[in-house]
């Protein structure tokens, strides 16, 4: 999984992968756009500013604990531009069969093609029964294209299996016997 920069919207637009949209850190990015292009732009009532080093500590503050943030699962649908300049519309998925849930070794690959390729109904070389596992569009959603230049990082993409398990389904792995197995050693406690 990685962040998704701004200079790959076009292309994210022709592919339409599945990303990890952490809505806890997209006010924060806002925040963050703003106060980099000028720290006065935020006041409280009385005209009270905070320097720009007090905006960035509360900012990094808001990135910690990951693990209680909200994600969701959203695909790339298209460009539209507003007065607050261009923004991304995602479809925002609402259900899809767990992760978590995996039997084989080759879902697996299956899944993570699936991730990068939902509009596909096969994996073109993988001979697998195995369908994919997306089913129900939620409420779209849109941010301004903007924000994908600021240090918070709220979109993701180039998603894994664990990725999935452990955003979006709270860590649970029947395979592992509920642990929450995340990166290379994922696929271990598959063989033997």
């Amino acid at each position: 999984m990685r962040p998704v920069v701004p200079e790959e919207i076009g292309d994210l637009l022709k592919w339409r992968p599945l990303m990890l949209f952490d809505r806890t850190l997209l006010g924060p990015a806002y925040v963050e756009s703003i106060v980099s292009y000028s720290p006065a732009l935020i006041a409280s009532p009385g005209g009270k500013r905070l320097p720009l080093e007090v905006w960035y500590k509360i900012i990094d503050f808001s990135n910690r604990y990951p693990e209680s943030h909200r994600y969701s699962l959203v695909r790339p649908g298209f460009l539209q531009t507003s007065e607050r300049g261009d923004e991304l519309v995602c479809e925002r998925y609402q259900r899809w069969l767990p992760f978590g849930n995996i039997k084989q070794l080759n879902e697996i690959d299956m899944y993570e093609f699936y991730l990068a390729h939902p509009d596909k109904s096969r994996h073109p070389s993988l001979d697998s029964p195995c369908q994919s596992p997306f089913r129900c569009f939620g409420s779209p959603c849109a941010f301004p294209t903007a924000l994908l230049a600021s240090r918070t990082k709220f979109l993701h993409v180039s998603l894994t299996v664990p990725d999935v398990i452990k955003n979006l389904e709270e860590g649970y792995c029947s395979r592992c016997s509920g642990k929450h197995v995340v990166g290379s050693d994922f696929e271990m406690d598959w063989v033997g």
